[in-house]
């Protein structure tokens, strides 16, 4: 589902900690470090639903993508269809929303995301490009943009 022209990517092995593979950007032809960091799930039905396509996820995978540096990303792929497939970037999703670090508080388990049916996985890349060039620190126990 990716221009493979412009990315690359690595399954992770080992102990899994929160990443399945890393994609890294190919820009004009040459590496320059920008990365997604992914965490990828199947189901078999997706559903949108009135927030969008929602999917429960582990409190510790969150704490794991809030904590990178890269951009975290969780990949949802419909297996009914096997060629569909959504993203939601985990630190720009919190940072839209700090109330979700509330939430993430309060439970201890998953905390349910949704997904926006416009973050479609597609030849048309261009918003996940701009994604993996994104960098991100903690200050406190928030996330911010760096660059």
């Amino acid at each position: 589902m990716f221009d493979l022209s412009h990315w690359e990517y690595h399954e992770q092995t080992g102990t899994d900690h929160g990443t399945d593979m890393v994609f890294e950007y190919i820009e004009d032809e040459e590496f320059r470090g920008h990365k997604l960091e992914a965490q990828i799930k199947g189901r078999s039905k997706v559903e949108v639903g009135r927030y969008g396509i929602p999917l429960a996820v582990d409190v510790k995978t969150l704490n794991y993508g809030l904590s990178c540096k890269n951009a975290f990303v969780l990949f949802l792929v419909d297996l009914s269809t096997g060629e569909d497939a959504y993203y939601l970037p985990v630190q720009d999703y919190f940072i839209a929303d700090l109330s979700l670090y509330d939430r993430l508080e309060k439970n201890t388990s998953t905390l349910t995301v949704y997904f926006s049916e416009d973050n479609k996985v597609s030849y048309d890349d261009f918003d996940l490009c701009q994604i993996a060039k994104s960098g991100y620190v903690m200050v406190g126990d928030r996330v911010k943009k760096v660059k």
